[in-house]
């Protein structure tokens, strides 16, 4: 799945993403800015490319548009089966454990919880970065610079 998502990224097909507010508190870590760039790992962890976010709200999960889902680029044909797909990652057992919570009879719909819905483009990435896999220097310490890596 990680190879999946990084390769729409790099082909331009995904240009959006989705987190919920909860993953930020557990992890203490500042929400996302406009001109934050991170870097976008494979699954052999190498450094494949650079994003910089474009624009980041802060909603309820009902109300992230279709435009939004569509532009995840994960295939969903509306914007109701993208709330389910996501509602179904956000409750598997690897969400829970990497949230290190347990969430008992919980849903999250669309009232709650917060979401973080990102817009961002993708940044040519150079021979040199690939080949070391530095990271990105930006404006947010390393302790607190977002790495995307998608399980699969």
């Amino acid at each position: 799945m990680r190879d999946k998502l990084v390769g729409a990224i790099l082909d331009g097909t995904k240009t959006s993403t989705t987190s919920m507010v909860m993953e930020y508190e557990v992890e203490d870590e500042a929400f996302p800015r406009t001109g934050t760039r991170q870097v976008v790992v494979d699954s052999f962890n190498r450094a494949v490319a650079v994003i910089e976010t474009m624009d980041v709200q802060r909603v309820r999960l009902g109300a992230v548009p279709w435009e939004h889902a569509r532009d995840e680029g994960e295939g969903y044909s509306s914007v109701s089966e993208w709330r389910v797909g996501h509602e179904h990652f956000w409750h598997s057992a690897e969400m829970r454990i990497c949230l290190g919570c347990h969430i008992h009879g919980e849903r999250w719909h669309s009232c709650g919880p917060g979401a973080v819905p990102s817009r961002y483009c993708a940044l040519e990435v150079s021979v040199a970065m690939m080949q070391t896999d530095r990271t990105v220097k930006d404006s947010q310490p390393a302790s607190k610079r977002r790495v995307y890596q998608w399980a699969g």
